[in-house]
């Protein structure tokens, strides 16, 4: 069980003692059972006669044999409760030192605080314990940049259309600005750029709640790339993007088709805006969905992120470049509903990017 040092060498303490007082408890015995047997022997008639008329000497060895017999059993068991009190004393300090040390940790969490880290206690089960720990207030701490960020972002987002609205308004108000058609259009599209970041917002929450719910049926895959490749027919056209689409017509999957359909939407919608290549390929089997694009790609160090909410590779406050950082954690959430799995990897070939959705149904 235990496989620390010092818990190694308490119990071999423990053990020799345990040994040395056998070893003296059987030599004392064995004395004491040769003495007897030596009167024993050197007075054959007379221990005949003592089996009916005991001799005093005899009894007075027989009490001295009991005595020490006693004697050494009493000892053994006190020395012995000593050394097991001293071994548990000393194993349950190492026992609650470690646990003390999780209790603080736990004492900050509870008050947020994300910025620390526990030290190893020389016990291994429980270092490993210490281990996890840490790696759990790492990931706290990154969530709660994650948080803060999104908090920054949002109210920079809100700020500039709501600045630019106020602005217009009070100039109207003020009679600086004539409430012509195109003031009253400008300030249209701020508002519709406010309603589009909370419809964001709002949409996530949706998408969470409606995978607990999956409405599952066959579908022909084929039919769903049709729907986006048609869907989007403009703006490939409008960035000169070939669209490949390499799918048997006849390949099936169990699927919810509205969540599927948002998945692939998303996906093609980021290669079409982001990506910057002129290609983007489509191909799925029965283990995997594949969508991957030939443009300027993704730095590795961002490909295991993409997936987190409201995380964006390009840190700007332009919204042209990267949104709140919502769409990528929303087919996270939905490929993680079927049971299956997605990751992004560089293609080797173009440096373009490519998803993966693997299925495993």
């Amino acid at each position: 069980m235990f496989k620390s040092t010092s818990s190694k060498i308490i119990l071999g303490i423990v053990a020799v003692t345990s040994a040395i007082l056998m070893f003296v408890s059987t030599v004392t015995i064995y004395r004491t059972e040769k003495e007897l047997g030596r009167f024993i022997e050197n007075r054959p008639i007379l221990f005949k006669i003592l089996r009916k008329a005991p001799d005093p000497a005899a009894v007075k060895l027989e009490r001295e044999f009991k005595r020490n017999l006693y004697t050494t059993i009493t000892f053994a068991n006190i020395l012995g409760f000593g050394l097991a009190v001293i071994a548990g004393t000393i194993i349950a300090k190492q026992i609650t030192k470690p646990l003390s040390e999780l209790e603080k940790g736990i004492k900050k969490l509870k008050k947020n605080k994300y910025k620390f880290k526990l030290k190893h206690t020389d016990v291994e089960e429980f270092d490993i314990v210490i281990d996890e720990f840490n790696n759990l207030i790492k990931e706290l701490d990154r969530v709660e940049k994650l948080r803060q960020d999104l908090v920054s972002d949002v109210s920079h987002e809100l700020k500039t259309p709501l600045t630019s609205i106020l602005g217009q308004l009070e100039g109207i108000l003020d009679q600086l600005f004539d409430p012509d058609p195109k003031r009253i259009k400008t300030i249209k599209k701020q508002v519709e750029r406010l309603s589009e970041m909370v419809e964001k917002l709002q949409d996530y929450t949706r998408i969470r709640s409606k995978t607990a719910d999956l409405k599952l049926q066959n579908i022909k895959i084929h039919k769903i790339f049709s729907e986006v490749e048609n869907m989007y027919s403009q703006q490939l056209k409008n960035k000169n993007i070939r669209f490949v689409c390499n799918i048997d017509t006849d390949l099936t999957i169990r699927t919810d088709k509205l969540l599927l359909l948002r998945v692939i939407t998303n996906l093609i919608d980021n290669a079409i805006k982001y990506s910057g290549g002129n290609e983007i390929i489509c191909k799925a089997d029965k283990e995997k969905i594949v969508i991957e694009d030939n443009g300027i790609g993704i730095d590795e160090k961002h490909l295991d992120l993409i997936f987190e909410r409201f995380y964006r590779v390009e840190k700007s406050r332009s919204r042209k470049t990267g949104g709140l950082g919502l769409g990528l954690s929303i087919v996270k959430e939905i490929v993680e509903a079927h049971g299956w799995e997605i990751h992004a990897e560089r293609v080797k070939n173009n440096n373009g990017v490519r998803f993966i959705i693997h299925l495993k149904n």
